[in-house]
């Protein structure tokens, strides 16, 4: 692929202009995007943790001891589902969802007019299984990586970064396209997407002073419709088959 030429200005700015003709929606799919990368899931398990060590307590109160079998079992189901359903609630769900959360940045980039939030169902609507699948896929060699050390896993998220929005556009293509075609828009843009990441590190620090507030209903919206600017540019030099259903200035 020709190497897109492309700078963080432009990016940031065609972002915070389509924030600010749907800043509700924006904020609000940003928040399920969120969701969607375990940050809900972790705060499942851990609920899940804390009533089991609950429950453990109170019937060590009430039966006077607490190695009995009926304890052990209860206490080892209680944490195979902390471990189990999260993974299962961030494949089956979490992931397809994350897919509708890029179609929806991704077009409101590209429309004059925003999207409306049924195109938070394209990870469902067609071909469920093998968006399921590709994105499991490309968690699992990020994770993989990311044993290895950190940097490698960094670059192969980086290398990732654009299979959820290719999906969005054709939910249909095989793993191995879908990977090929983010490895080939990645080319050479590894870094420069990073460093445009970086450059919201001004807002994170501001979001961490405020408890969050700037995070949630400014920074995160704002950083996901910059990767989505960024796809659409570099998906320029590209044939992706969209089969959408029909509808029913200065950096900071």
């Amino acid at each position: 692929m020709q190497n897109v030429i492309w700078s963080r200005e432009e990016i940031k700015t065609r972002a915070r202009h389509a924030m600010h003709r749907t800043y509700g929606k924006a904020v609000l799919v940003a928040i399920l995007a969120g969701v969607c990368t375990g940050i809900v899931s972790a705060s499942f398990a851990k609920t899940v943790r804390e009533r089991v060590s609950d429950y453990s307590t109170t019937f060590a109160e009430t039966s006077g001891t607490w190695w009995t079998p009926g304890l052990v079992g209860l206490i080892l189901g209680a944490a195979c589902a902390a471990a189990v359903l999260p993974v299962l609630l961030q494949i089956f769900i979490g992931n397809p969802l994350f897919v509708g959360c890029q179609t929806y940045f991704r077009k409101v980039d590209g429309d004059a007019d925003a999207p409306g939030l049924d195109t938070l169902r394209r990870g469902f609507e067609t071909d469920y299984l093998n968006v399921t699948k590709i994105m499991f896929l490309r968690s699992l060699f990020v994770d993989l990586w990311s044993l290895l050390l950190i940097v490698p896993g960094i670059i192969k998220s980086y290398e990732y970064m654009m299979v959820p929005f290719l999906l969005s556009e054709n939910p249909v293509m095989s793993s191995d396209e879908a990977f090929a075609r983010s490895r080939e828009m990645m080319d050479g843009q590894k870094w420069n997407a990073f460093v445009l990441d970086l450059s919201f590190i001004g807002w994170m620090l501001l979001g961490a002073v405020t408890f969050g507030i700037v995070t949630v209903l400014y920074t995160n919206p704002y950083m996901y419709l910059s990767r989505a600017a960024l796809y659409n540019t570099l998906r320029g030099g590209q044939t992706v088959i969209d089969i959408t259903p029909a509808p029913g200035g200065t950096e900071s």
